[in-house]
């Protein structure tokens, strides 16, 4: 059964914030969801920090994509393009989630 979310996060020389914006994700309050980082052309070490983060979280599905740098827009596309969530929730990569952002989510959608 294909996660309820695929999180969506674009991102272009993140390395400064991706790690506290992954962990708004792996600390939410409800685990059915997929992460899909899209590495957009970065030149600094976002790659490998969040394959770094991500691959302590084992009980986590995700993916890191790497495209030449075209912009937000096509990262998610991107990122849209691989997804096998239900629904789709994007994050930037310098933004946080509150613990019980996707519960809430889930519980207004159904």
């Amino acid at each position: 059964m294909p996660p309820y979310f695929s999180v969506v996060i674009p991102a272009h020389n993140a390395t400064a914030h991706v790690r506290a914006t992954l962990g708004s994700v792996t600390g939410q309050t409800i685990t059915d969801y997929e992460i899909i980082v899209v590495d957009d052309g970065s030149q600094d070490d976002t790659v490998e920090t969040v394959r770094t983060f991500l691959s302590t979280h084992a009980s986590v599905s995700w993916q890191v994509l790497q495209q030449p740098h075209r912009g937000p827009g096509a990262a998610r596309n991107a990122g849209i393009a691989a997804s096998t969530g239900r629904w789709i929730a994007f994050l930037d990569s310098d933004d946080l989630w509150l613990p019980g952002k996707l519960e809430a989510v889930r519980a207004y959608i159904e």
